[in-house]
């Protein structure tokens, strides 16, 4: 799976949400509830480092591979996607409605400088994992 990589911060990109500064914003940034801004839900996602890298693991149960969207700026992950419902047209009444069908994103900021080139993506059974190598500088500065 591609990632795009754009030379340029996330925190200048006109548009997008800022971090959060109270903590009703940091609630709607950090859980699964629509967020006030774009409407999209956020998935379940694990970030974990390495010494060599940072990894992502990211949800998306019932999203097909090309549904997936991985932006790579230099401080932010962005990654984005769309889960359809393909039950059918019809009219239908619902008992019990807890799936979410539309929008999904999730931004994870990273922890270290990371290097766009070996940016590693593999989406397997709806569960997204990128690897993103460490650039030299950020591993020098654990040893």
């Amino acid at each position: 799976m591609p990632v795009r990589y754009q030379r340029f911060t996330y925190r200048y990109l006109q548009g997008r949400p800022r971090g959060a500064d109270t903590a009703f914003e940091h609630v709607w940034l950090t859980s699964v509830q629509p967020s006030p801004v774009t409407a999209a839900r956020r998935p379940p996602v694990d970030v974990w480092e390495t010494d060599s890298a940072v990894f992502v693991k990211v949800m998306l149960p019932g999203v097909q591979e090309d549904e997936v969207k991985a932006l790579l700026y230099e401080d932010v992950l962005l990654i984005s996607a769309t889960r359809t419902d393909t039950e059918g047209e019809e009219e239908r009444r619902f008992y019990r409605a807890e799936v979410h069908y539309g929008p999904l994103e999730v931004t994870v900021p990273l922890p270290v400088v990371v290097e766009a080139d070996g940016v590693d993506a593999t989406f397997k059974q709806g569960v997204l994992t990128i690897r993103l190598p460490k650039s030299s500088a950020a591993q020098g500065a654990q040893a």
